[in-house]
């Protein structure tokens, strides 16, 4: 495996970038002396994945929450659960889904190496079963109606649907309890077989080891996808105006929560560009309303705005938006 040394002299920072000779692109920052390592290992697969194409096969679509749902089934594991296997070696670990992501990731003072196996294992290797589907569907449904319950939840996804008409991200990572009920080990194998393939995977490492012998580790354990077909993930053609100017819900909250959010017309990509705008928008949005601004001290004192208030831009491929929000009378 070839790999690039990056060294930033400034910040005191190596970081080596590979690609594995199964596509897995691979990053690993040696921390010499730091008692405490991690490991991320993700992909680029989400929540609004639901919709794509294996080869010339005809088009999949699988319920909302797929993801998300996939990602508990993993966590099970194939013998034990996951959390377990870490935890017998005193690790950390957890993982989460996003719109177009999902990552897994542990932190531990110590036997780095046996937590770097588990995570290779556990990601590539899992069990799905319509018996271990059924089970874990009420699990599901109580995180699902959990986060419904959440005002700040439900106000972001009240924006997400004024901004975009058919964007998928307009729908929770966890779907709706009625797509929880309907997803079948099919769905999720289906899934698995089109995304969690090594070239659409990543892993970072960081901790006190030897990248030669880390690399050489990571290629021995990643799987080959090589012989499998392409696939193409089929998103609805989006507008480039906003759904509606103005959308309320009713909800059980003590003050009123508001959302104020500015859509990019379209998306633009996943390159410099699309970095560019996410660093400038966050710093505007920063000087413009950031507790430090003169702006935020006067809607601060006037009552307009109290701790709540917050400011951010969200982005990827083909959307992108930036957004204020708090609790407010005013």
């Amino acid at each position: 495996m070839k790999a690039e040394k990056i060294t930033h002299e400034r910040l005191g920072e190596t970081v080596w970038l590979a690609r594995a000779s199964c596509g897995a692109e691979i990053a690993l920052i040696p921390k010499p002396g730091f008692a405490t390592s991690s490991g991320w290992f993700g992909l680029r697969y989400g929540s609004t994945d639901t919709k794509f194409r294996v080869g010339e096969q005809e088009e999949i679509l699988v319920p909302d929450g797929s993801a998300h749902f996939l990602e508990h089934k993993l966590f099970e594991g194939r013998e034990e659960k996951v959390f377990d296997r870490f935890g017998e070696i005193g690790a950390d670990f957890n993982g989460g889904t996003g719109f177009r992501s999902t990552t897994y990731h542990f932190t531990s003072a110590g036997r780095f190496v046996e937590g770097l196996e588990v995570l290779l294992d556990f990601v590539q290797h899992p069990l799905i079963t319509e018996e271990r589907v059924e089970k874990e569907k009420g699990i599901i449904e109580q995180e699902v109606r959990m986060y419904e319950d959440l005002p700040h939840f439900r106000g972001l996804f009240l924006l997400h649907r004024g901004l975009y008409h058919q964007h998928p991200v307009r729908i929770p990572p966890g779907g709706a309890v009625s797509e929880v009920r309907r997803t079948s080990a099919a769905h999720l194998q289906a899934c698995f077989d089109a995304f969690y393939r090594p070239e659409n995977m990543k892993l970072a490492l960081a901790g006190d080891f030897d990248p030669e012998e880390v690399f050489a580790m990571v290629e021995d354990r990643l799987d080959s996808s090589s012989g499998r077909p392409e696939v193409t993930r089929l998103y609805p053609e989006e507008a480039e105006t906003p759904c509606a100017a103005v959308m309320e819900e009713c909800f059980e909250v003590v003050r009123p929560h508001i959302w104020i959010g500015w859509r990019e017309s379209a998306g633009l990509g996943l390159g410099p560009e699309n970095l560019r705008r996410h660093v400038l928008a966050s710093l505007v949005l920063d000087l413009a309303l950031g507790d430090a601004s003169v702006h935020h001290q006067e809607l601060y004192e006037t009552g307009i705005v109290d701790q709540s208030f917050h400011t951010g831009y969200s982005s990827d491929s083909d959307w992108g938006y930036a957004v204020a929000a708090g609790e407010s009378d005013n």
